[in-house]
Parts: structure tokens; C-alpha cells; sequence
């Protein structure tokens, strides 16, 4: 009886309280621009789901000849695109450094992304964060 007893305490405390959750979360919020310093960061899930119509970021490898005049005009190569808007504006860039090509390769539907531009749209920081706490 002992053991009928146990088990049933234990039905009823499993059916009155709502599962519990572990583990950090992080909600970074929107999209976000900073013009003056031609720098964006946010997450690729949150910028989805946002409210704000016009909120994007993220980064495309490309393989031909860049709209741009940088760096080989006319000259076909693989080079990375990154841009991130929102209602207050849009930040891109541009590069042919495999050293960024190859970080912007490991960007992923969950992933927090941040860059940022020169003067002249080339992108001189990206940086992508694969981590836990950005999952939704």
C-alpha cells in the first residue's frame, strides 16, 4: 500500500504544477541599426518574427561579379553581402576576405549577427553567435 500511496503523491504533484524550464534565454530584441557608426546586430529568428515589417539581417555568399565597384571591378570571385534594416534604416556591406566569407558561412536560422561598414561599404567586423540561449 506503501507503494500505491508514493505513486499517487507523486501523480498529483507532476498534474498541479506547469513544467518547469531550464536553461539560459536571451531575447535581444529587434533589429538593431546604428547609422552613425554603419553598424547592425540581431538575431535571424527575432528579426522573423518581428513586428516592425521592414526588420531583416543576415549576410549571402555570392559567387560572380559584384554590384559594387569593390574590390575587382568587373572581375568574378566569391564574396559576401550583409545587410540589416529596419524601420529606421539599413546598414550593408561587402567582402572578398575569405576570413569573413568563411565566419558568414557558419550563420544559421537561430544565429545573433553583428557587422559593420567603413565609409566606403566594406565590411570591416562580422561577427555570428551559435549559441543556446538565441534558440527561440
Amino acid at each position: 500500500m506503501k507503494m500505491g500511496s508514493a505513486l499517487l503523491a507523486l501523480a498529483a504533484a507532476f498534474a498541479c504544477c506547469p513544467a518547469a524550464y531550464a536553461g539560459h534565454q536571451y531575447y535581444d530584441g529587434e533589429v538593431s541599426i546604428y547609422l552613425p557608426g554603419r553598424g547592425a546586430a540581431g538575431t535571424l529568428n527575432v528579426a522573423r518574427r518581428s513586428a516592425d515589417p521592414n526588420a531583416q539581417i543576415g549576410c549571402t555568399i555570392k559567387y560572380g561579379v559584384p554590384t559594387s565597384t569593390y574590390p575587382y571591378p568587373g572581375l568574378t570571385q566569391v564574396y559576401v553581402t550583409c545587410v540589416a534594416r529596419n524601420s529606421q534604416g539599413r546598414v550593408d556591406c561587402i567582402s572578398v576576405d575569405p576570413a569573413v566569407i568563411d565566419i558568414a558561412r557558419t550563420i544559421v536560422p537561430t544565429s545573433f549577427v553583428a557587422f559593420s561598414a567603413n565609409e566606403s561599404g566594406l565590411c570591416v567586423r562580422l561577427s555570428v553567435s551559435n549559441d543556446s540561449a538565441y534558440l527561440p
